[in-house]
């Protein structure tokens, strides 16, 4: 069984929902959420993204074997959505990107999850700075 599947059906667990329920919520068959969960599919970006919601968890927790913590990057994730929405869905793919390659640095370890919100908010408010400017410096 994969790694989303355990943490897909154990975070559905701790939420209170059955199987039928959150097939409910996200759109999709009770037969496609079990393939889901016993790791027989895997479900496309934007319903990973609707399951996190769901759950109150997030995407890094469900697709990331090495996040643990089914809360960590949930502020980050709020401002990758909301600058996709401001700059484009490709500025909220290079973000994701970028916390991608970072997130491994955080992973387990002893750092408080309040220092990991606060280091990839400062990544972030960085990356789209610079995104501005290169705005303004195209628009030039």
């Amino acid at each position: 069984m994969s790694c989303f599947a355990d943490k897909l059906k154990t975070a559905r667990k701790r939420a209170g929902l059955s199987q039928a329920q959150l097939a409910e919520r996200i759109g999709v068959t009770v037969r496609s959420f079990t393939d889901y969960e016993c790791g027989r599919a895997v479900p496309r970006q934007k319903k990973i993204e609707k399951l996190a919601d769901e759950l109150g968890v997030t995407v890094l927790y469900l697709t990331n074997d090495s996040v643990d913590d089914p809360e960590f990057g949930i502020h980050v994730e709020s401002t990758i959505r909301n600058a996709g929405k401001q700059y484009g869905e490709s500025v909220a793919s290079e973000m994701s990107s970028l916390l991608e390659r970072n997130t491994v640095f955080f992973a387990g370890g002893e750092t408080p999850q309040e220092v990991k919100d606060k280091f990839f908010e400062a990544l972030m408010a960085a990356y789209l700075t610079c995104k501005r400017e290169s705005d303004k410096t195209k628009g030039s």
